[in-house]
């Protein structure tokens, strides 16, 4: 079983994409390289599946 749920790893990757933003516009980075670290981390969060509704996940556990 993983230790994180789907929901905190795609929030963790949009705060990521937040942070690569805000150092683009600070001119740590530049722009195009920063559009691409951004759609690469969307892609792998499209990517993750969807959590199960607790339901669901209530009746794995007890299975």
């Amino acid at each position: 079983m993983l230790t994180e749920s789907t929901t905190v790893r795609r929030e963790q990757l949009a705060t990521l994409c937040l942070n690569v933003a805000r150092v683009a516009m600070a001119g740590g980075l530049h722009g195009v390289d920063a559009l691409a670290v951004v759609d690469a981390v969307r892609a792998i969060r499209d990517a993750l599946p969807a959590d199960a509704a607790p339901a669901e996940q209530e009746a794995s556990d007890a299975a």
